[in-house]
């Protein structure tokens, strides 16, 4: 099926809708989660979350059978149409209670990993449905705009991965 093209305002890129993808079984919220940092010189990718309204990264629930790194990938090209050629596991575990989150009452605390691809020059995300808009954004303007604390916490984990390495090749180190 094709993307529908669509236009966004000033700082936001043009983005691609995508049909989402078949229901899955494994959409049960297993106490998992993953979430990826996806950026390309200076800037980070956000995505408006279409239930909410929250300027966001790419993030969701590790399925059944799946590793952390395998659900980081799969979410990834899930909610962007990016097939990243390496993940960087940004090695920082972070729980928190799953109350108030929609988890079955058998799943108390949650556990999320997090993770960072770099984007190639002038790609664009194909949106699916579970967002509405996307944005390159400076990462030094990024961490205001992050809603969760953990998101952000292993957001300046990202970047004092990249002040380390550099920008380009940072996946690679």
């Amino acid at each position: 099926t094709p993307s529908t093209p669509r236009s966004c305002v000033s700082t936001h890129c043009w983005a691609r809708v995508r049909p989402s993808a078949t229901p899955r079984l494994a959409h049960v919220r297993t106490g998992r989660e993953v979430s990826v940092f996806v950026h390309r010189e200076g800037q980070l990718l956000l995505l408006r979350r279409a239930r909410d309204g929250i300027w966001h990264i790419p993030a969701g629930v590790v399925e059944r059978g799946e590793s952390f790194a395998e659900a980081a990938a799969r979410e990834l090209e899930e909610e962007t149409g990016l097939r990243a050629s390496a993940l960087l596991d940004l090695r920082r575990t972070q729980r928190y209670t799953a109350e108030g989150y929609g988890y079955p009452t058998a799943i108390t605390e949650v556990t999320l990993e997090n993770f960072a691809a770099e984007a190639p020059a002038r790609w664009e995300p194909a949106l699916d449905a579970e967002h509405t808009d996307s944005r390159w954004v400076a990462l030094e303007d990024a961490e205001a705009l992050l809603h969760w604390d953990n998101t952000r916490d292993a957001f300046r984990a990202l970047l004092e991965r990249l002040r380390t390495a550099g920008c380009r090749g940072a996946m690679d180190r």
